[in-house]
Parts: structure tokens; C-alpha cells; sequence
């Protein structure tokens, strides 16, 4: 159901966006359904606490995900924000570039996604790239399935930069892991 490597992360990015002040910490067990109500828990608990009227949804096709999400919201009595729910993923994935948005993989769990993309900030180059080998070897170019995962370094709405350093490390056959050992923020305007 969620996003794992490196979510310890998220910290940074929410000081890159200045929400700092609002970010928070919990752990949900990872077990299929419980997680879910787990989620529910702490949403109905930070509801009470800070107050939203609206949960953000970053899935593209998956209905697991969607659906799940969609019926906390129903019982919280707020909305869903699906911006890119069934967009297709390769004009996603164009469009991130486009707009400014900078992320780098973090791992791979593949075969035909090569680990020369790990821990890089993706060109438009590189995307062109990885949807070539997505119709060559099957694999969803926004990596829905869990084929890749990705960590947010910059965008738009980001006051700061965040950079990382590290190492890729393979973990099997097709399985590669960017073991980051240094993050830093830095102001947009400074060269690193």
C-alpha cells in the first residue's frame, strides 16, 4: 500500500516546501488491510489535531491504492485529490520533466531497467530511455508496480534543493538499491 524506501526522507522534503511545522511521524505495520486502518487512525487523529478537508493521492492505476484512500476520506467526510489518477504514464512521466519536478531512482526491482539510473536527477533524456525499455521488457513506465522507486530532490514548489549522496548497491539478479549515505538542503540559487 505505501511507498517504503527511504520514507525517513519525506522530512526533507517538507522542509524543501516549508512544512516543516507540520510534518509527523508514524509507523503502520505493513500488513495487507491493517495498514489500512491504521492510516485511518492517524488521519481521523490529525484531523481532529490540525484540520484538512482533503487527502492527496499520487497513484496513477492503481485501484488498490485509490480505493482504499477514497473510502477513509468517505468516512473522514473530506475529499479526494487524485490529480493523476489514470493518466496515461507515459505523458506522466514526460510531464514531471516538463514541469521541473526532480527525482531520482532509489531502487530497482527489474529486469531491463539498467542501475546507470540510480541516484541520478532524471532528464528528459532518461525518460525518453526508460520508456523504450518499458515497451521492450514489460515493465510500467511510471513504475506503478512497484518495478522502481523514486525520491523527490526538487520541484516547482520546493524553496530548497535536496541532494544526495551514495552508492548503488546490488541487492540480486535484477534488484539494485541506491544506498544513500549524505542528504543536504541547499538553496536553489547556490550551485552544488
Amino acid at each position: 500500500m505505501f511507498h517504503v524506501p527511504y520514507v525517513s526522507l519525506v522530512k526533507y522534503q517538507a522542509i524543501a516546501m516549508g512544512l516543516q511545522d507540520i510534518y509527523h511521524e508514524y509507523e503502520v505495520s505493513g500488513a495487507k488491510e491493517q495498514e489500512v486502518e491504521e492510516l485511518e487512525e492517524i488521519l481521523e487523529e490529525l484531523k481532529t489535531r490540525i484540520g484538512f478537508d482533503a487527502i492527496s493521492v499520487g497513484a496513477l492505476s492503481s485501484r488498490y491504492q485509490y480505493e482504499r484512500i477514497a473510502r477513509i476520506a468517505k468516512k473522514l467526510g473530506v475529499e479526494v485529490y487524485a490529480p493523476q489518477w489514470l493518466r496515461d504514464p507515459v505523458e506522466y512521466m514526460r510531464l514531471l520533466v516538463r514541469e521541473g519536478f526532480q527525482f531520482i531512482i532509489t531502487k530497482i526491482a527489474v529486469y531491463g531497467l539498467p542501475p546507470r539510473f540510480l541516484g541520478k536527477p532524471l532528464t528528459s533524456e532518461d525518460i525518453e530511455e526508460i520508456i523504450r525499455l518499458s515497451k521492450k521488457y514489460g515493465f510500467h513506465p511510471a513504475f506503478e508496480g512497484g518495478e522502481a522507486e523514486t525520491f523527490l530532490v526538487d520541484a516547482p514548489h520546493f524553496k530548497k534543493r535536496i541532494i544526495v549522496e551514495g552508492d548503488p548497491v546490488r541487492e540480486g539478479p535484477f534488484e539494485w538499491e541506491y544506498k544513500i549515505r549524505e542528504v543536504k538542503l541547499v538553496d536553489k540559487h547556490l550551485e552544488v
